[in-house]
């Protein structure tokens, strides 16, 4: 469009040259210099109301774009941690402290996804009672053995999750669970939750992937670089490859989120290392990764 209004100046511009350029200024029948100027004056106001008419219908023309191109609406989502703790029969001393989380969505026009985290949390609460139940059946064990009940030591679990991807095709939670039940030193594990917007469906890493051997081939290389350095190379388990192979081939055994930079992999204790070793966290960029994706779940461009 400006491009447009330039080509209109010129040509007006070079018309109006043409008129005085082909005049004879010795015959007083002519147009004199005088009167050039002021067609001149009148063709250049005429030339600037008609190029920012033209201006206004471009600014309007890009508001119109600006609203088609509009990003879709996404769903907002709400995490709520939630607190259960159990005490001795006496109510003087804790045993467990459990902690979980609730998700929900929060605005209107995502009904079948709030559905499907509503009944995911439920779900979610159910199996932390049941776990915190035993745990605290074991810190009242403990605590009863206890030479000095001063010294024991409280046990608790915190399941908690983080929402990584919010988009109108996927809702990607990282997961997280940390805990002390007894023994020399705490647990601690990551997972990865993620669900189709549309659907409500919580999505596999098979429904996540349309080429399942590139992606498997891809993966495991670029995995295996990171675990040929440092600091991981002195402490990773010497069969790391065929272990990484191993959880590839058993469908649900790799955690896995979605991030805004791409599909992340959480390595837990023990799975390629022992527990010392630093903890591992892959991202398989989109840059890289997308092309081995179901087109659906691939990243707004």
């Amino acid at each position: 469009m400006k491009k447009k209004i330039v080509m209109i100046l010129v040509v007006a511009v070079a018309g109006v040259c043409l008129f005085g350029c082909g005049a004879d200024t010795k015959d007083d029948s002519v147009v004199s210099q005088e009167d050039v100027a002021v067609i001149l004056r009148e063709e250049s106001a005429a030339l600037a109301q008609t190029a920012e008419g033209l201006m206004s219908e471009t600014e309007q023309i890009t508001v119109e774009e600006s609203v088609m191109e509009e990003v879709l609406p996404v769903p907002e989502i709400l995490i709520t941690p939630i607190e259960e703790v159990w005490y001795t029969e006496d109510g003087t001393q804790v045993l467990l402290t459990s902690t979980y989380c609730k998700a929900e969505v929060v605005n209107e026009g995502f009904e079948t996804l709030a559905q499907a985290l509503d009944e995911w949390s439920g779900l979610v609460y159910s199996e932390v009672l049941a776990m915190s139940e035993e745990y605290a059946s074991w810190a009242a064990e403990n605590y009863s053995l206890a030479e000095n009940p001063e010294n024991f030591v409280e046990f608790f679990t915190d399941l908690s999750y983080g929402a990584q991807r919010v988009d109108d095709v996927v809702v990607s939670f990282s997961g997280g669970q940390d805990a002390y039940v007894g023994g020399a030193h705490g647990l601690y594990s990551y997972t990865g939750y993620t669900f189709d917007v549309e659907t409500g469906e919580m999505i596999s890493l098979d429904r996540l992937i349309a080429d399942d051997e590139g992606f498997q081939e891809a993966a495991i290389e670029h995995i295996c670089k990171i675990l040929e350095s440092e600091p991981y190379v002195s402490s990773v388990y010497e069969d790391y490859e065929s272990i990484l192979r191993g959880m590839f081939a058993q469908d649900g055994y790799i955690s896995w989120y979605l991030s805004d930079e791409g599909i992340v992999i959480p390595f837990n204790p023990y799975e390629v290392g022992p527990y010392i070793m630093p903890e591992l966290r892959v991202v398989l960029p989109y840059e890289e990764y997308a092309q081995y994706m179901a087109i659906k779940y691939r990243p707004n461009e």
